[in-house]
């Protein structure tokens, strides 16, 4: 599970965007991701920036560039972790 509140969103968003800056992440150019990237915003409130719609009822999807973004978070705080090596190892 990984609750999309501005508290967890708003630091994987910036982790994501300095990746993809950095060129450290790069994806298949699957055209769902692009789109859905494409389609994003980036919202910036007292809470912090993170990945929006253009607008609450916008039909344009960003459900995939949201999870590139909890899933890169997910990854990175995997790979910090000390166990981490056994665990790759095993699989």
């Amino acid at each position: 599970k990984y609750p999309q509140s501005p508290s967890r969103m708003t630091p994987a968003t910036q982790r994501f965007g300095e990746a993809v800056l950095n060129q450290t992440l790069t994806h298949s150019g699957h055209p769902d991701l692009t789109q859905h990237v494409l389609n994003a915003t980036v919202k910036a409130d007292s809470r912090g920036v993170r990945l929006s719609k253009e607008h609450r009822d916008s039909a344009r999807k960003i459900d995939c560039a949201v999870a590139a973004v909890m899933a890169h978070a997910r990854a990175t705080d995997l790979a910090a972790q000390p166990h981490y090596d056994i665990l790759q190892s095993i699989w």
